[in-house]
Parts: structure tokens; C-alpha cells; sequence
């Protein structure tokens, strides 16, 4: 082969080489979309109208009786952007005897010198104060439940969802029992109240006591608590596992206090003996209280059928 027909050969595919680089156009289309922006929204909570909530001493309530009542009402206003999930606690900072008296030492066992007593005082005015609340106008917690201060001290308590620009009433009442006596005279307490914000479907706050607050669930939605509806409970203990639940407004049914592992799921454990009715106590001793994790405690019908959660109640803070 000479010069002149490699040379046109090296040609021909320069030239094909160009053709089929520079000359083919497909169909397309191009679509851009600019200037994007992320933007945070805010999670604000105002009580009374106030951001921060100036709140300190701002309830006092002296010279008490037995059968006494006092009410504490707030509004929540979502002063945010975004819609919020809200809980409450009160919390006992201390319990004191400011007075001690010549009844009030009898009633306790002691005697009486004319100005001192034999024995100590016995500060638990919490267990004498009634503690009842509505949400919105609905009952949460009934006054005839008996719940006491004592019983929810620490614990969240669900106040529900509030979306952004709306607000709420929480109206809380503390009855002093007519059964306190004469031992409870002079006693003092002091508490704190707490309301806690966060964004939807967040685990909801960590526990800081040795208790829960149980609810019955949306089951159809996204699992929120049902607040106001007069179903409720609580499941309390102490270091050693001795244990008290207590239910509210439940179908009657016969129930089982059970204990389930999310991380695991499962096997469910049985805590304690079934219980019937519509109002339920379930008491005794479980050494798992305190070493469990990722631990959901909850009172379910002790015969199981699809519509069962419907009648149930699981802690408050492990289900969304």
C-alpha cells in the first residue's frame, strides 16, 4: 500500500471520527430549579402569654384546711412555627413542717412537752393533696380517682398536640383531703410546674423518676396519646421493685400489667395477677423495674383481639 491511499485511509476516519463527535444531537430537555432554601421553623411555647414564663413563688397558697381546693389555670399558646407535642409534670422540691403543734404531735404518736415533741415530724403533705386536671375543658385526671400529688410527682403527664398559633387551657386543681387530720397541721410543700415542648412524633422527654404515666393510643394515626377522655394511668415504683399500677376509665375487661422489650421485641413478660374491671390497681414486687431497658410498660386485655389497643394503655414516652 503506498503513501498517498494510507494517507487518505488516515483521512477518511479523522473525518468519520469528527462526524460522529461533533455532528449527532439527540433530543433532551433541561429543567433547573434555583435559589432553594431550607429554613428551620421553631418550637416556642408561651404559658399566660409569657416567653419564658415568669412564674417563680407566683402561686402561694396559705392557711389551708382540710376539704380545701385551689386551682391553678394556664394557657399554652404555640407562639412557634411548628405544630408541637406538650407534657407536664409537677415535681415536689421539698416537704416541711413550719409549725408543729400539740394535735398534730398526738395525732402522730408522739407526746407533747408544752413545746416540742417526742417524735420528728412526718412531712407528707403530698400524699394529702387531690390532684386532678383537665385539658381543653375535658377530664384527664378525675378529682373522685384519687389521684395525689405523691402519685404523679416527676412524672410527664401528656397534654397532647397544639399546632402553630393555637392554644390551650390546662386547669389544674389540688384538694386537700378531709381525711388529712390533725397530723398534717403546719406541714408545708413546694413544687414546681413544668410544661415541655417538642416537635411531633419525638420520643417525647426521658423519665426522671422511678414512673410512668400510661395513655390509650391513637391507634389509627400516629400513635399520640388521647388526652381528655377520662382513660388514664400510672405505674409507679421504688429502688427495692415494689411496684402499684393504676387504671382509669377502661372497658370493663379483664386486664394484665405486661412488660416488652422494644429493642428486642420481646417476649412479652407478665407482671403480677390479671385484674377486672373498669378501674383497676395492680401491686407487688418486680426486680425487672430497675435494670430493664428500652422498656415499654403497658395494661392490656388479657384476651387479645385486633381492636385491643383501642382499650389499652402503654407508656406514654415509647410510643408514637
Amino acid at each position: 500500500m503506498n503513501k498517498k491511499i494510507i494517507l487518505s485511509l488516515v483521512t477518511i476516519i479523522a473525518v468519520s471520527a469528527i462526524a460522529i463527535g461533533g455532528t449527532v444531537a439527540y433530543f433532551s430537555d433541561t429543567e433547573t430549579s434555583t435559589g432553594n432554601t431550607f429554613t428551620a421553623g421553631t418550637i416556642d411555647l408561651a404559658v399566660e402569654s409569657e416567653n419564658p414564663w415568669e412564674a417563680t413563688g407566683q402561686y402561694v397558697f396559705s392557711n389551708l384546711e382540710p376539704s380545701d381546693s385551689r386551682d391553678i389555670n394556664v394557657t399554652l399558646n404555640n407562639v412557634g412555627s411548628n405544630d408541637m407535642v406538650i407534657w407536664k409534670k409537677v415535681k415536689v422540691t421539698s416537704e416541711l413542717d413550719n409549725l408543729q403543734s400539740e394535735p398534730e404531735c398526738n395525732d402522730e404518736g408522739g407526746v407533747w412537752s408544752g413545746s416540742a415533741c417526742s417524735l420528728s415530724a412526718i412531712n407528707d403533705l403530698s400524699t394529702q393533696l387531690v390532684y386532678s386536671m383537665k385539658i381543653g375543658g375535658n377530664d384527664n385526671i378525675k378529682k373522685d380517682w384519687n389521684v395525689t400529688v405523691s402519685d404523679v410527682n416527676d412524672l410527664w403527664i401528656p397534654i397532647g398536640r397544639l399546632n402553630a398559633n393555637e392554644s390551650i387551657t390546662v386547669a389544674q386543681n389540688y384538694y386537700f383531703s378531709e381525711l388529712a387530720g390533725n397530723a398534717y397541721q403546719g406541714d408545708q410543700i413546694v413544687i414546681d410546674i413544668t410544661f415541655y415542648a417538642e416537635q411531633l412524633n419525638a420520643p417525647g422527654p426521658s423519665h426522671t423518676t422511678r414512673g410512668v404515666v400510661l395513655e390509650n393510643k391513637d391507634a389509627a394515626g400516629d400513635w399520640a396519646p388521647v388526652v381528655g377522655d377520662g382513660t388514664w394511668g400510672i405505674l409507679t415504683w421504688d429502688e427495692s421493685g415494689v411496684y402499684t399500677g393504676k387504671a382509669w376509665g377502661m372497658n370493663s375487661d379483664t386486664y394484665k400489667l405486661v412488660y416488652w422489650n422494644e429493642a428486642t421485641a420481646g417476649p412479652e413478660v407478665s407482671i403480677g395477677s390479671t385484674q377486672t374491671g373498669t378501674n383497676l390497681t395492680f401491686a407487688g414486687t418486680y426486680a425487672g423495674f430497675n435494670s430493664n431497658v428500652d422498656a415499654k410498660y403497658w395494661v392490656r386485655p388479657n384476651t387479645w383481639t385486633s381492636s385491643s389497643d383501642v382499650n389499652s394503655l402503654f407508656e406514654a414516652n415509647l410510643v408514637n
